[in-house]
């Protein structure tokens, strides 16, 4: 458990930076999949959490965070939201390197591809967001 929540906090990490991406300027569609990927992050985080908790350990909650922990207090952008995201990827290759029980290795899977979906999403929403002022 104490493995896992470094990711547990990089997630919630994620979750309040998507809470601060500036959507002035983006239509309708695009916000309505923008709010799919923050509910599947919250699944996300719930999943592990529970797994961590099946484990004998304490999952991270953020209650202590802000939700203005981008750099200087600044809105993040689509850029910094990716890096986040292709960070928290990288960190989840290398603890599926770890030997898991079988849930908790399932539960990084579905984490994985969930972040896979998330970053695909930001890629095509590069250039329709207004810039962070």
């Amino acid at each position: 458990a104490a493995r896992l929540n470094p990711l547990m906090r990089r997630l919630v990490e994620l979750m309040y930076t998507y809470d601060r991406l500036p959507v002035q300027g983006l239509d309708p569609e695009t916000l309505a999949l923008l709010e799919e990927q923050r509910k599947k992050l919250r699944t996300d985080i719930s999943k592990f959490g529970e797994t961590i908790y099946s484990a004998g350990g304490h999952a991270f909650t953020g209650a202590t965070m802000t939700s203005d922990a981008s750099p200087a207090g600044a809105a993040p952008d689509v850029k910094y939201l990716m890096d986040g995201e292709e960070d928290f990827l990288h960190a989840v290759a290398g603890e599926m390197k770890q030997n898991h029980q079988v849930r908790t290795l399932a539960t990084l899977k579905a984490v994985r591809r969930s972040s896979r979906e998330r970053v695909d999403f930001l890629r095509s929403l590069s250039g329709k967001t207004v810039p962070a002022s």
